[in-house]
């Protein structure tokens, strides 16, 4: 994905917690979200998540 495809992710305007959306950008027709993993999961999950690997 190009630098010039991506933008700042929108405010969605509801309650929900959108802080784990870094950027927003359109590939081939389609919405990509990019995510902040460290938002996406919290420290207990990330440590099961690499205990697993």
């Amino acid at each position: 994905m190009e630098p010039g495809q991506i933008e700042a992710a929108p405010y969605i305007g509801t309650h929900l917690n959108t802080d784990f959306i870094k950027r927003i950008g359109k590939m081939d027709g389609n919405f990509v979200m990019i995510l902040d993993i460290d938002r996406v999961f919290q420290g207990n999950e990330l440590e099961m998540l690499a205990e697993a690997v």
